[in-house]
């Protein structure tokens, strides 16, 4: 067999989100980070910021950057509306504290 399924390890590799997303969060959080706590970013505002950066046509996959801040040290949770829900989608950071 020369060709083989993804995993999903793999697929999340395979999902490029552009430098300019990421500087458009950054920035962000730049703004609404004060030092103490968390804060939300909404969905909203992040593609408003993207849009800003680029001519390319918005991509929602762009928006599967919890894990890359996870890994930064970030506690990143997205609350989106369920089934007759209508709210924005969220976004919740908050630093992780230093394990004691």
């Amino acid at each position: 067999m020369a060709v083989k399924p993804l995993s999903p390890e793999e697929a999340r590799e395979t999902l490029a989100i552009p430098d300019f997303v990421i500087e458009a969060i950054n920035e962000l959080i730049q703004e609404n980070f004060t030092g103490r706590g968390s804060f939300i970013l909404l969905r909203k505002q992040i593609v408003e910021r993207v849009s800003s950066k680029t001519q390319a046509e918005f991509d929602s996959r762009w928006l599967n950057f919890e894990e890359m801040y996870r890994a930064q040290g970030w506690r990143v949770e997205r609350d989106s509306p369920g089934y007759n829900e209508s709210y924005e989608t969220s976004f919740h950071f908050c630093p992780v504290q230093a394990q004691r």
